[in-house]
């Protein structure tokens, strides 16, 4: 075999033949060394004098500046980073912790949000995200990027926890299901499988068990803590993975609701869930969660995290509902304290309470075949021993919480069982009369003469006998003293004055349902009083004795602001919802429309019988008082469930013939509406509320 001839040998080029040190030289090389700019001095290496991060002598302040050799601060960057600290004292200087709060230059304390927002516009990261990636990978990567590219602050604040609660709900946060292992009731079960203690007991006991081979007896059912170690494991183990993969399940849902829809899960967030989870019972989580969810949703828009148009458009929808709840969620709280206010206090102490609010569960419903299945259990356990040649009788036994055995019981023990005592001719209260109920405010008859006191008293300082008002008063101050809290009587006197509002007014409907807030109005202003007005209002009275009612719902208009309210009904037809339907209470009065026919699209019913039109709680509005420093609180858009009550004229009081003339004849008020207060506030939603229902959590 002939091989080829091999190719000539390449001439060595220059680079090959220069040395590596020559090669990998710079580009620009001294001397010859560049003219110095204009103006500029250029100092000697012999009168260069270094000058570095000065070392302090003593241990520092924590936030002690830092200075170099020629006592010049350093520079700080504007983007905080984890491994920034100073490095020249390390070994004397403490490491500053992780999340201090920092102060101002008055020493006041700079709240974590406001420190987030220096430089928050240049958290970005590197590359970017991959847009190739999976939606939910991006999300996670996201997630993970923003905990860890800031500084938080302390657990004091409670925004870790948030943060924890907001990776929950939305599906960023496994939390597998813990499964206790249930103990194995048969013997020996804690040790181990062939392995006997020293400590146990070796004595065994033989029992001999009769034939009962051809008894008519059923035979009893296994119980199920006797069962095979392996079957127990194979069946804690399914209900195990049944469990985790359930969870698996509702993660993935929570977690593709909030990439589909980001605004509906901010809004159940923010609303429904933190009620369920009890966060909305702390001011702090209230300003905390809305603000720290706009941190980021701003960062996931910043970063183009989602760049398609229907993820964007989602989440700046979402952004506005954060924005909405940096308001509302606090106000949420600060209501909850100053409502109900005075005027609402005043008119419960003028007309007493109208609907005490209980709340109740629902009552178990047995089967209806509970007594005759027990009765048939017991005749067979009597069927068994009779074979066996045991009689069986039946005991009735008393029950011990039977007043009559109690204390006969007691008199056992003290006097001895040797004495027969009747426990019926022993009551000192068989022979007691009972009060009668002569009137509907009270089972007492009120007297005003001397016999009223008819022998029951409530133990109160009006019992006991007084000379003068001054004894009357030092025991009213002594019962005052003694209690926990002195109970302050609200009075509407600091804002009608010496009012006829009891004469002229009392209460009508009486509700409780939620309503969301409508319209806010000020207090009408008060006319210009002139001679003519005051000429009229001279001969009406003398023309007319009684109270007018149209000047009281004039004060009333004038002294408080109006807050209009509509009814909520958009979450009454779902079961867990926080948002019950109206209830009318059976202390109220007025016609109102019938239940079944009282929804949303019923028609307006007319009463036949006085030509009014029934109050129809699913559609109308009703105009509450308040005073005027309440509004500050109240937004347009938000809940409240509470117990509404109407206040009507009373019957027979009419307003004085000739006072309104023209336009203003016959006009009940300036809202067209009767007034309303409230006596008991339950609960206060934002106007976002929505269920987790809605959202199919």
């Amino acid at each position: 075999m002939s091989s080829k001839p091999s190719a000539p040998a390449k001439a060595p080029s220059a680079s090959n033949t220069l040395p590596q040190a020559a090669v990998d030289a710079p580009f620009i090389r001294f001397p010859p060394f560049p003219v110095a700019p204009e103006g500029a001095s250029i100092i000697s290496f012999s009168s260069f004098k270094p000058y570095g991060i000065q070392m302090f002598s003593k241990a520092g302040e924590e936030e002690e500046v830092e200075l170099d050799g020629l006592n010049i601060p350093t520079v700080e960057l504007r983007v905080k980073h984890d491994t920034d600290q100073c490095k020249s004292n390390k070994k004397r200087r403490k490491k500053k912790k992780n999340g201090k709060m920092t102060t101002d230059a008055n020493g006041k304390r700079i709240p974590w949000w406001e420190e987030w927002e220096e430089g928050e516009e240049l958290r970005v990261t590197g590359p970017g995200y991959d847009p190739n990636m999976s939606r939910v990978d991006r999300l996670f990567q996201a997630a993970q990027d923003f905990r860890s590219g800031r500084t938080w602050p302390p657990a004091v604040s409670g925004a870790g926890n948030l943060w924890d609660q907001f990776r929950l709900y939305s599906g960023l946060l496994t939390n597998t299901p813990v499964y206790r292992k249930s103990g194995n009731k048969r013997d020996g079960a804690e040790s181990p499988e062939g392995f006997m203690s020293d400590e146990e007991d070796l004595d065994m006991k033989v029992i001999e068990v009769p034939d009962i081979t051809n008894s008519k007896r059923k035979r009893p059912a296994q119980d199920s803590s006797l069962a095979d170690d392996g079957d127990v494991d194979e069946e804690e183990n399914e209900t195990y993975k049944k469990k985790k993969l359930g969870s698996e399940e509702d993660r993935e849902d929570r977690l593709f609701v909030f990439l589909d829809d980001p605004e509906i899960s901010v809004k159940v967030f923010l609303s429904s869930f933190m009620r369920e989870q009890g966060l909305i019972w702390s001011e702090r989580n209230l300003i905390t969660a809305p603000t720290l969810l706009s941190f980021f949703l701003n960062f996931l828009l910043r970063n183009r995290v989602f760049p398609e148009a229907t993820h964007e458009r989602g989440l700046r929808s979402a952004l506005n509902v954060v924005e909405q709840a940096k308001k509302q969620l606090p106000l949420t709280f600060k209501i909850g304290k100053v409502i109900p206010d005075e005027f609402s206090g005043g008119c419960k102490e003028c007309w007493g309470r109208k609907g005490g609010l209980s709340w109740q569960s629902e009552p178990v419903v047995l089967p209806e075949n509970t007594d005759s299945k027990a009765e048939s259990q017991v005749k067979d356990f009597e069927t068994g021993l009779s074979v066996d040649g045991i009689q069986a009788t039946r005991v009735e036994i008393p029950s011990p919480d039977s007043p009559s055995q109690i204390v006969k019981q007691i008199i056992e023990d003290n006097v001895g069982s040797d004495v027969e005592l009747d426990i019926s001719t022993h009551n000192p209260w068989a022979n007691e009369p009972s009060p009668t109920a002569t009137g509907a405010w009270g089972d007492i008859p009120a007297q005003w003469g001397p016999g009223a006191d008819t022998g029951v008293q409530d133990g109160s300082v009006w019992d006991a006998p007084a000379s003068n008002w001054a004894d009357v008063a030092g025991d009213m101050e002594a019962n005052a003293a003694s209690s926990w809290s002195t109970p302050v009587l609200q009075s509407l006197m600091p804002f009608l004055g010496p009012t006829v509002l009891p004469l002229t007014h009392t209460t009508g409907i009486v509700e409780f349902s939620t309503r969301r807030i409508k319209a806010i109005h000020p207090p009408s202003p008060s006319p210009t009083p002139s001679k003519s007005s005051s000429k009229s209002a001279t001969s009406a009275n003398a023309n007319n004795d009684g109270p007018d009612p149209e000047q009281v719902e004039d004060a009333l208009d004038r002294a408080f602001a109006k807050v209009v309210l509509e009814p909520w009904i958009g979450c009454i037809t779902m079961e867990d919802s926080d948002i019950s339907r109206p209830v009318i209470k059976s202390s109220s009065r007025g016609a109102v429309v019938d239940e079944f026919s009282a929804g949303s699209d019923a028609q307006d019913v007319v009463d036949s019988t006085s030509g009014a039109k029934p109050y129809n709680p699913y559609k109308d509005d009703i105009v509450l008082l308040v005073r005027p420093a309440m509004v500050e609180y109240l937004t347009e858009g938000m809940g409240l469930g509470a117990l509404w009550i109407q206040m009507v004229r009373q019957e027979g009081v009419q307003p004085r013939a000739g006072k309104r003339k023209g336009k203003q004849a016959g006009k009940e008020n300036k809202m067209g509406e009767t007034y309303w207060y409230l006596e008991d506030l339950m609960c206060i939603f934002p106007s976002f509320y929505t269920a987790r229902e809605k959202a199919g959590l």
